[in-house]
């Protein structure tokens, strides 16, 4: 029984796959799609966060990441203020499971 589930599943794939490749809309092999950011009309830190969104996604990606850390980390303590000035004390409170 397991060995024709695996079986008609593979089936279904593979005929999922030739089915796609048959609805093709273009005739021809399309070309390779490029985003890039429009910089025209950009300016001081923006123009240079879009190059170099452009130019070097690795080092963007990485840029992404540090200052998403840092928002979250940011974020985090400003709510603790807050909520110790409202009278919030969370790190008095017992946990029950």
């Amino acid at each position: 029984m397991r060995k024709r589930l695996i079986l008609g599943s593979c089936s279904l794939v593979l005929l999922c796959f030739v089915l796609a490749s048959l609805a093709r809309a273009s005739g021809e092999k399309a070309a390779a799609i490029i985003w890039v950011a429009d910089t025209r009309n950009l300016t001081g830190i923006w123009k240079w966060f879009a190059a170099m969104y452009n130019e070097a996604p690795l080092i963007h990606a990485l840029w992404v990441i540090i200052i998403t850390a840092v928002q979250g980390i940011l974020l985090g303590f400003g709510m603790d203020w807050i909520m110790q000035r409202t009278g919030l004390e969370l790190e008095k409170r017992e946990l029950r499971e």
